[in-house]
């Protein structure tokens, strides 16, 4: 592996790695962002590898922590970890491994199109898990236990893997207080947690294969970092300074890769692409079913194919977007960045264009005259960090996350770090609204379009 070196696999893995479910993504790319960084060429199918790989590491660091405090009288409920060793380091193995296996084509760039939550939920129960996802729509990670479930169920049994906790592990569903496996936690959080093997991996991984080294991390230390307090995965003193590498080199490769405008920008037109298609057939919609990516085995090859199909037709949106997919004629953004993009609005005009996105691009059209078609606003958004968040889920908050200061006191990532990295306001920088015109227009109005932007007021709607 280019970021981990050599990987070792048992024959018990291979049964699973083996299969079409998994050999699949192979052909999911991992980060849709050549547009600007072509040697994003990675898969889903190597950074599975390595989730599994760190999970392992991690799961033996505990173990020695453990170990280490019963020789010392000091039992604890994570003893029991280690009297059902085998079922939950094989639990883990696979969760890590499999936590991928139900992403549509492209990622997260398809997932909005993929499987209902309540047919999701359907399969979770019928093999007997009482979690289930909420909302209309299933993320990649209900849909991953989906599959292994329905399709290497049988083959995870014989592996003595927990079926309800391998969910568990790969939704980041703790358990709550009282229901008396609390001691299972920090294993659940090695796979879905904010400091989990996941991020780890796809942190090192990104960096490394598009060439912007926005994160430098020693990943060997920071394994070996890893401890459990009051039932929670921690970071103990021997990681306090490499937690701080992961903040700034998670929040770099978000702002300047994941939302870069033009990997955004490309990421939107493929959605807006398919969205456009369903509308017009709307069985199109099934190739991201459950059942489709399992037993069709729908990739990245056969979404581009589609696309492909279609792009000759005489509709003129649909060309518009076709040639800027595969031709890369994009149309020319007004801004680059939320730094640049402040420069020119306040704040609350920042705000009230992302809460009308819609709307603003159809009334530039309209009020300046422009062809149809010729102004696309989209958003590039993420979770910026910010240890002092509010009504935030407990085991997806950093606030809450332990870091060890000496051998036995530990401190909240709050009281360690200041609110946050950048000066300019969560808000702004998290969630950015662009807008890009066709190159002829932005020529001609780039300045009228801004000052139209600073005169608008939404129209509200009855």
């Amino acid at each position: 592996d280019p970021v981990h070196g050599y990987i070792s696999l048992s024959e018990e893995d291979l049964e699973i790695i083996d299969t079409p479910y998994f050999q699949r993504l192979k052909r999911i790319r991992q980060l849709p962002a050549e547009v600007v960084y072509p040697g994003a060429t990675h898969s889903r199918f190597e950074h599975s590898l390595g989730v599994m790989m760190l999970s392992d590491f991690i799961f033996q660091t505990l173990k020695k922590q453990i170990q280490r405090e019963s020789m010392r009288g000091r039992r604890s409920e994570a003893t029991k970890i280690l009297m059902n060793e085998e079922k939950y380091r094989n639990t883990l193995h696979y969760a890590g491994l499999l936590h991928d296996v139900g992403h549509t084509p492209l990622s997260h760039v398809c997932e909005r199109f993929g499987e209902d939550a309540t047919e999701v939920a359907n399969i979770l129960q019928n093999y007997g898990i009482s979690i289930k996802p909420k909302g209309g729509g299933a993320k990649h990670e209900w849909t991953s236990c989906a599959i292994a479930l329905k399709y290497l169920g049988d083959k995870l049994r014989k592996k003595k893997v927990d079926l309800e906790l391998f969910c568990r592990m790969i939704c980041g569903c703790v358990y709550r207080e009282g229901e008396n496996k609390e001691f299972l936690n920090p294993l659940i959080q090695i796979i879905n947690s904010p400091i989990d093997a996941d991020k780890l991996d796809y942190i090192l991984r990104d960096s490394y294969m598009t060439g912007a080294i926005l994160a430098n991390l020693d990943h060997e230390r920071f394994v070996q970092s890893y401890t459990m307090r009051n039932n929670k995965l921690a970071i103990s003193k021997q990681g306090l300074s490499i937690a701080t590498q992961l903040i700034h080199g998670r929040e770099s490769l978000y702002l300047w890769l994941y939302t870069h405008n033009a990997v955004t920008y490309y990421q939107n037109l493929i959605q807006r692409y398919v969205s456009h298609l369903i509308n017009l057939e709307p069985h199109i919609k099934n190739l991201f079913s459950v059942q489709s990516l399992a037993e069709e085995g729908v990739d990245d090859h056969r979404l581009y194919s589609l696309l492909h199909q279609h792009k000759g037709g005489e509709d003129d949106y649909t060309a518009r977007l076709s040639n800027q997919i595969f031709g890369r004629d994009f149309y020319k953004t007004l801004w680059k960045n939320p730094f640049q993009l402040k420069k020119e609005f306040s704040e609350e005009k920042i705000i009230q264009l992302v809460m009308n996105l819609e709307q603003v691009e159809q009334a530039i059209v309209k009020d300046l005259a422009l062809p149809q078609f010729s102004v696309f606003a989209y958003e590039a958004s993420f979770r910026v960090f910010n240890p002092f968040r509010q009504n935030e889920e407990e085991e997806t908050s950093l606030k809450n996350i332990l870091v060890g200061v000496s051998e036995q006191d530990f401190e909240l990532f709050e009281s360690l770090f200041q609110e946050r990295i950048y000066k300019l306001n969560p808000k702004i920088l998290g969630t950015v609204p662009y807008i890009r015109v066709e190159r002829q227009v932005y020529e001609m109005k780039k300045d009228e379009i801004i000052e139209w932007l600073k005169r608008y007021q939404p129209i509200k709607l009855p």
